[in-house]
């Protein structure tokens, strides 16, 4: 029971932070003008979000068939 609690508190930090992380990088996209550099951006923040996000998704899907 302890460990699947301890699983859901580190996927719902990761998550959070992964959340934090793309609205900063969204913040910071608005602030940039030029079209390059602002593809570059979004292109790293979504490579840099999406293994938090698919992970913590595949914590939630073991945590339900599991318990």
């Amino acid at each position: 029971m302890m460990n699947e609690l301890m699983q859901g508190f580190l996927l719902g930090l990761g998550v959070a932070i992964a959340g934090i992380f793309f609205i900063l990088r969204l913040v910071a996209d608005v602030g940039m003008t030029n079209c390059g550099a602002d593809a570059i951006s979004r292109l790293l923040a979504w490579i840099f979000v999406m293994p938090f996000i698919g992970a913590g998704f595949y914590l939630i899907y073991l945590g339900l068939v599991v318990v």
